[in-house]
Order: C-alpha cells, then structure tokens, then sequence
C-alpha cells in the first residue's frame, strides 16, 4: 500500500509488533492467537503452522484437512481478523477477541443463510498447491459461476483479495 502512496503502517494494529505480514497478522500475533483459542481452533492452527512454511500453505492446509463446518469458520475468522486489522488502522476502533469471534459466527450464519449448500466441492478440486498462487491470480470476484456456491468460496474470495493486497503492497 505503501508503493501506492497509501500511509499505512508498517507495524501490527494489535500487538504493536515492528512487522506485520499475512503470517503475523492472522496467525502469530497475541490479539490472533486469542481469537482463535477462543474459537476454539487454535490447536488446528498450530498444526497447520508446523506443516506448512507460509500463511497461505497454512490456510490451503487447514482447507484440505478440516471438516467443513471449521473450515468455513477459519475463513470467517480470517475475514474478521483482516477487518479487525483495517478498523483500528483506518477508523481507530478496537475490538476484543469476543467481538471478532462473534462477528465471525454472525457473518458465516448470514452466509450459509444466503447460500443454502447446491453442491459439495473439494478444496483438492478448486486449486491444486503447487499452482494455488498463479489460481488465485485468476480467480474473479465478481465471477458468478457455480464456483462460488459452495460455502467455503467465502474464504477463497478473502484470499484472493489478501493475496492481491499483499503483491501490489510490495
């Protein structure tokens, strides 16, 4: 953002770390740690970290080995600990570990309300590992193909935006 002319800091919005990336940001950070212990899937987390060596292989890790009830509830929480981030940079509001949990559960609630399951389709089949980074280059948001009717789109959406965030921040 900063290559933009966009002043955003370099530092964590949480926990005041001197740097922020994806990997700290939803995983490593004390404030994310918290969330995700009290959404009671901190152990999944941790398990994903030692099998994988970034955020995104930890997120793709976590899609392609937890049921899909949890995986929807990791791709909230990501959400939500992303907007979490912007509010307190961009607006100055903060919020507790409680409030994003819950948020997170309000958002996939709405979600699995507005998107009644049509087909079950398998994370192995939508992005492959070794090209899930030139995928998600890909991927449209706006695309309105039967893709995107399964729940666990929510979080492909997100990482697309993070991962274009984090590209053209650099």
């Amino acid at each position: 953002m900063q290559d933009k002319c966009v002043s955003c800091p370099t530092q964590c919005a949480s926990c005041d770390s001197d740097f922020e990336d994806l990997n700290q940001l939803l995983f490593e950070c004390p404030f994310s740690i918290q969330v995700w212990q009290s959404a009671g899937i901190w152990f999944d987390i941790q398990n994903s970290a030692i099998h994988t060596d970034s955020a995104v292989n930890s997120i793709f890790y976590l899609l392609e080995n937890l049921p899909p009830n949890i995986q929807q509830r990791v791709g909230t929480i990501c959400w939500r600990l992303w907007k979490h981030r912007n509010l307190k940079i961009w607006e100055d509001v903060t919020e507790n570990s409680a409030q994003v949990v819950d948020r997170a559960r309000q958002l996939l609630e709405e979600w699995q309300d507005a998107n009644p399951p049509r087909r079950t389709v398998g994370v192995r089949n939508m992005i492959s590992n070794e090209g899930m980074r030139e995928n998600l280059k890909i991927i449209s948001i706006d695309d309105k193909s039967e893709y995107y009717n399964d729940n666990r789109c929510l979080l492909m959406r997100w990482l697309h935006y993070i991962y274009y965030y984090i590209n053209n921040a650099n």
